[in-house]
């Protein structure tokens, strides 16, 4: 004896929207109202085997031609899901800078700049130098005597420059070390001053750094506290 039949609902004469009736053929044309119907049953098409997404396309079938359906799914206004991960894509982006690194750019891009309109200062004193030297007369007596003094500085700066040092090491040089009349002494304690200076500007420089560093520690920490801050407004916010 054969299994009682169960009876279906009774369809509706016409559906909403005047949408049309659906076939076993008619996936391609309501893929989208598919898989929204899946998705409404935590099921996803990428899950699924062909032959049991067919099943189920056969039961979507069924429940439209009845009108069994929400409106919106006649309306074509449902876009359905091929995967749960759907937000998988934005996880995986690299995050957005943070403020604490912005900063540190912006700073290092300062620095840059300064040290850059230092060294075209000095690329323009020696250019106008090498102008003089070559367009302007010879001085004699005393003029002489203080134009070989500038020119004796113009050579420990560039001494300095190939060792890194500022441009005041030769400026603080006494008269007899630029007219070339020192002892050997006063050249070496020139040099010691020269080291001295060196020492000084490379404690700044490290001061400098270790301040940025800490700078942007404190910054990074903010953010962090920040952002788990907003993530727990956000898990108090989904699980009401």
């Amino acid at each position: 004896m054969a299994p009682p039949r169960r009876s279906a609902a009774p369809r509706r004469r016409t559906l909403p929207y005047d949408a049309p009736r659906l076939t076993s053929d008619s996936y391609y044309a309501r893929a989208n109202e598919f898989r929204a119907w899946l998705a409404a049953r935590h099921m996803y098409l990428d899950e699924l085997t062909r032959d049991v997404a067919r099943g189920y396309f056969d039961e979507f079938v069924d429940a439209w031609n009845q009108g069994a359906l929400e409106d919106d799914m006649y309306a074509g206004r449902r876009k359905g899901e091929h995967t749960r991960y759907r937000w998988a894509f934005a996880v995986c982006s690299p995050p957005p800078r943070s403020v604490a690194d912005w900063q540190y750019t912006r700073e290092m891009q300062a620095e840059q700049a300064r040290e850059a309109k230092r060294a075209q200062r000095r690329e323009d004193r020696r250019a106008t130098a090498a102008w003089l030297d070559e367009h302007a007369p010879r001085a004699t007596g005393r003029e002489r005597l203080l134009e070989k003094k500038r020119e004796r500085a113009a050579e420990y700066r560039a001494m300095a420059e190939r060792h890194s040092i500022d441009d005041d090491i030769a400026d603080g040089l006494s008269d007899e070390a630029l007219l070339g009349t020192s002892t050997q002494a006063s050249f070496q304690a020139a040099l010691q001053a020269r080291d001295r200076h060196a020492q000084r500007r490379a404690q700044r420089d490290a001061a400098k750094k270790a301040e940025h560093a800490a700078r942007r520690e404190a910054w990074q920490a903010k953010e962090k506290a920040t952002r788990a801050m907003l993530a727990e407004m956000a898990k108090r916010y989904t699980s009401t």
